[in-house]
């Protein structure tokens, strides 16, 4: 997919994830904070009451930082390890998407010393376009963590042709950036 003037060959705009321009959100319910894109748009969604989401979007809609705190008790008793519940939720992932694929693994100390499991990945997300069904390679990173009996998963994606390494660095720095408190 080629690109010319911030947009793709398909008309579609390019999301830009800027690491020196990010804003910050915090959830003083569940004592957390991330940073996201400014100017992306915020919403509050989940379909099940006792999972929480907040979800951050661009302008085109490409590309999206969704935070996901989740009680021991909303997640069906308390967690037995930060490992195994990154395995639950990368099987609802898998579910979720067409194809998706964990690149890399890796554990990151978060702000406030807090232990965290990282990782890149490649997603294929179908979208409705019109009459028809267009399938959307995305690349992404996440972070999961688990304070006070809460699992935090901090997921943001972007479609793969506005994946560059600016793109990449504002990623990392807002995966970086989930602060427990």
């Amino acid at each position: 997919m080629s690109t010319t003037n911030g947009r793709t060959a398909e008309g579609a705009e390019i999301a830009t994830i800027d690491p020196s321009n990010l804003a910050t959100y915090t959830d003083t319910k569940h004592s957390y904070s991330i940073k996201y894109p400014k100017g992306w748009e915020k919403s509050d969604s989940s379909d099940d009451p006792a999972l929480t989401n907040v979800r951050f979007s661009g302008d085109s809609g490409f590309g999206s930082t969704q935070a996901f705190p989740n009680t021991a008790e909303s997640l069906g008793g308390k967690p037995k390890s930060l490992e195994g519940l990154v395995d639950v939720f990368i099987d609802g992932y898998k579910s979720t998407f067409e194809a998706f694929e964990v690149k890399r693994k890796r554990d990151m100390t978060l702000p406030n010393e807090h232990s965290g499991i990282a990782m890149d990945l490649h997603i294929k997300s179908q979208v409705e376009d019109g009459n028809q069904t267009v399938e959307i390679p995305m690349r992404g990173k996440a972070v999961f963590a688990l304070a006070n009996e809460t699992v935090y998963d901090l997921l943001i994606v972007v479609p793969q042709f506005n994946y560059t390494s600016t793109a990449e660095n504002g990623m990392e720095k807002i995966i970086a950036s989930l602060t427990i408190k």
